[in-house]
């Protein structure tokens, strides 16, 4: 329901929830139901769209009679059914479905028929359902002509034809000019008539598309579409700085723990040299106590040591027991 509501906001109709119920409910099942809505989007709706069709698109009759077919075909209204979400409304619990999903968006189209103003139905017939429908134009339709284009603008959004006029001066220059309202929205000249057209016809389009831009700028859809559009933006923006701050912090935990194994083996290796130093330190005192009257680490005197032998003196101070300065 919430999605219809804000398909319909979208556009300025008038709804509210209990209005939308009767277009919701099916006649199987309840005698307040929507089939005189379904009758309203089956005829009326499709009129509205056949007028439009007949007013802004080329194409012979039959052609024009298949567009309009292959716009409103069951296949094409049953995916209106899921776009608008009409499947989330819980209809009724023993309701089955499947096969009447066009039934529904009828019944929709049928209370936007009664509810939306002319301007707004043109609004929404164009948005809806024939501005991404460039796939199913009649074969005829020329998308690369430009004054073709040029004349579907400007019936479309002001309800006039333009008009090519050209003159020659007196040194064969052509000069083409393109009018709208008696207003000239394009202008072009050269020597060349087919080459002055082209660019009359360019300069009238550009022309052209900067009045649709402005006009489209001050439109209630497109402000409301683009206030949800720069909401969105946000979104996604704090969204990518959430993921960027995760990774940031994911990184300093994964270099925290790195640089704590690390100091923990720092700590253990420097424990190791202070228990090794300390270790030989003791040693050294173990040597040193070992030193007296009946071993050779006790002091010798002058007379001692000139009395012993070369090898025995020689051997005594390798082991820097007496200094090798004494002979």
């Amino acid at each position: 329901m919430n999605e219809l509501l804000k398909l319909l906001s979208r556009y300025e109709i008038e709804s509210n929830t209990k209005d939308l119920i009767p277009v919701l409910t099916h006649n199987s099942f309840s005698e307040k139901n929507n089939s005189r809505y379904v009758f309203l989007g089956q005829f009326a709706y499709r009129g509205i769209v056949a007028t439009w069709v007949f007013e802004n698109i080329a194409g012979t009759g039959t052609q024009l009679q298949h567009y309009l077919g292959n716009l409103l075909s069951q296949k094409r209204l049953e995916s209106y059914y899921e776009k608008w979400k009409i499947s989330k409304v819980r209809i009724a619990s023993t309701a089955q479905i499947d096969q009447q999903k066009h039934i529904f968006v009828y019944a929709v189209l049928g209370y936007i028929v009664e509810n939306a103003s002319e301007e707004q139905l043109q609004e929404f017939v164009f948005n809806q359902f024939i501005a991404s429908a460039d796939h199913l134009l009649p074969s005829v339709y020329k998308h690369k002509n430009e004054w073709d284009k040029l004349v579907f603008l400007c019936k479309q959004e002001f309800n006039q034809k333009p008009k090519l006029i050209t003159t020659i001066s007196d040194d064969k220059t052509n000069k083409i000019e393109v009018f709208l309202n008696d207003e000239v929205i394009g202008l072009a000249s050269s020597i060349s008539f087919k080459y002055a057209k082209k660019k009359a016809i360019t300069a009238a389009l550009k022309h052209i598309t900067i009045e649709i831009e402005k006009k489209l700028t001050k439109s209630p859809v497109y402000i409301e579409n683009e206030k949800i559009r720069k909401e969105n933006l946000e979104v996604e923006k704090l969204q990518v700085k959430q993921v960027r701050q995760e990774k940031h912090l994911l990184r300093n935990k994964t270099h925290q723990e790195k640089m704590a194994v690390r100091r923990q083996l720092i700590e253990k290796e420097a424990q190791e040299l202070d228990r090794k130093r300390k270790e030989v330190k003791q040693k050294l005192k173990e040597k040193a106590s070992k030193k007296g009257v009946n071993t050779i680490y006790r002091e010798y005197t002058a007379e001692e040591i000139a009395a012993m032998s070369v090898s025995k003196r020689r051997n005594l101070q390798d082991k820097g027991i007496i200094s090798k300065g004494i002979n």
